[in-house]
Order: C-alpha cells, then sequence, then structure tokens
C-alpha cells in the first residue's frame, strides 16, 4: 500500500517544526554570548588604554622631577607631561583627573624660575596612582556587573 501524503507531510513537518524551535533558542544564546564577548573585549582595551595612557604619565612626572632636580628649569620641561594630562581629562574620571592635575601643578611650580615652594611630588603621584588603581577597579567590576544583571 502506497504511503499517502499525510503520512509522508506530518514527519516532515514535525522535523522542521523541531528544527526551528531549536535554532531559535541556540540563535538567541549565540547573539547573547557575541554581545557579552564585545562588552568584555571593549571594557579590557579601555582598562588597557588607561594602563598605558597613566604609566606613560608618571613616567615624564618622575623624569620631569629627575631634570630639575638636575638644575634644568625650564617650562618646555612640562609640554609632554601636559599633553599627557590632556588625554587623562579626556578618558578618566573626575578623581584620577584631580589627582593627575596635581602632579602637573607641582611640576609646573618646580619648573618656574622663581618658586622654590614645589609641593610634595611623591604625594601628589601616590594619591594619583591610588585614583587610577581605583578606577580601573571599578572598570573591571563594571565588566562582571553588567553580565549578572541580564
Amino acid at each position: 500500500m502506497p504511503a499517502s501524503f499525510a503520512d509522508i507531510i506530518i514527519p516532515i513537518g514535525a522535523s522542521l517544526t523541531g528544527a526551528i524551535a531549536a535554532a531559535y533558542p541556540s540563535f538567541l544564546a549565540g547573539r547573547s554570548i557575541q554581545t557579552h564577548e564585545w562588552r568584555l573585549a571593549l571594557i579590557r582595551d579601555r582598562i588597557q588604554e588607561r594602563r598605558q595612557l597613566y604609566a606613560k604619565f608618571l613616567v615624564e612626572a618622575d623624569r620631569n622631577v629627575l631634570t630639575v632636580v638636575g638644575g634644568q628649569k625650564s617650562l618646555d620641561n612640562v609640554s609632554s607631561l601636559f599633553a599627557l594630562l590632556a588625554e587623562i581629562s579626556l578618558v578618566s574620571s573626575e578623581s584620577v583627573h584631580q589627582c593627575a592635575r596635581a602632579v602637573g601643578n607641582i611640576g609646573l611650580s618646580a619648573n618656574a624660575a622663581d618658586e622654590d615652594d614645589r609641593g610634595d611630588h611623591f604625594a601628589a603621584k601616590a594619591a594619583f596612582v591610588e585614583a587610577a588603581r581605583n578606577e580601573i577597579a571599578m572598570l573591571e567590576a563594571e565588566a562582571y556587573k553588567k553580565r549578572r544583571n541580564r
């Protein structure tokens, strides 16, 4: 006895419905994972960018102090320090920017020809490092917080 049209269509329809029912959640899960990976990569890049920028700023601040201690006072010594400070003001939080500005102001006063009261470079630098670490820790925590809230 030959198979009827219904005997052929019903299994095919059931198979297609099952495949679609399995593919849609798989698509949504894959899309969610890709979005999460993209968000983590973006945060990782932001953290890496800040670490490099803050390290350059600290190196330049220390170079400036050593130049002044060596007896070479000039406002040209702080131009690269203030260039890095401008970058920090664009990407950082207000607390990091304030601490970086304090380090920059100490560098500027140290290079002024008639200025003897320079301020405490190492205390300002320590405050900057602490603010930078807190900001980076906040960015790292943000990566985990966003995933849990979904």
